[in-house]
C-alpha cells in the first residue's frame, strides 16, 4: 500500500500542516478524521486505513488522514471562545481548500454543486458503489 506523508506550509492557519494519504490517487476520495485529542496517523495506528487496504490497493479509494488542531481550538480553554471558533474555522478552511482540493485533483473529482436536499447514504450503498 502506497503511504505519503504530506506536509505544506497553510495561510489559513499560519504553519505547517501534516496529513498522510494512503494509494496512488485514484478512485474515490476518503478523508478520515482523528478523534478527539489525535494525530493525522491515528486513522493508521489504529487499523482503520489497513481494513480498507484491498480497495486502497486496487485503486478504488484514496485515503487522506489529514491532522487535528481541537487542542487548538475547541479544547484550548486559555483562549476566549470567539478565538477559538476562528481557530476552528481556519482550520475548516485548510480542510475545504487545501485537502479536499488535494484530494479533487489527485482522484480527477470535480466539486458538485451543493443540494438543498438532505441525503442520507446506508454504508451498505457505499460499498456497492465501491465495487
Amino acid at each position: 500500500m502506497n503511504e505519503r506523508y504530506i506536509k505544506w506550509y497553510t495561510p489559513y492557519l499560519s504553519r505547517e500542516f501534516e496529513m498522510l494519504a494512503f494509494g496512488g490517487g485514484g478512485g474515490l476520495p476518503l478523508i478520515l478524521f482523528p478523534t478527539s485529542f489525535g494525530s493525522y496517523y491515528q486513522n493508521k495506528d489504529f487499523g482503520l486505513v489497513g481494513s480498507v487496504s484491498g480497495y486502497i490497493d486496487a485503486g478504488k479509494v484514496t485515503v487522506y488522514c489529514p491532522d487535528a488542531i481541537d487542542l487548538e481550538s475547541f479544547y484550548n480553554k486559555s483562549i476566549h471562545p470567539a478565538d477559538r471558533m476562528r481557530t476552528h474555522n481556519a482550520y475548516e478552511n485548510v480542510i475545504v481548500r487545501d485537502v479536499f482540493d488535494l484530494a479533487r485533483r489527485e482522484c480527477s473529482c470535480q466539486p458538485r454543486r451543493v443540494s438543498r436536499r438532505k441525503h442520507r447514504v446506508s454504508p451498505s450503498r457505499f460499498s456497492q458503489s465501491l465495487h
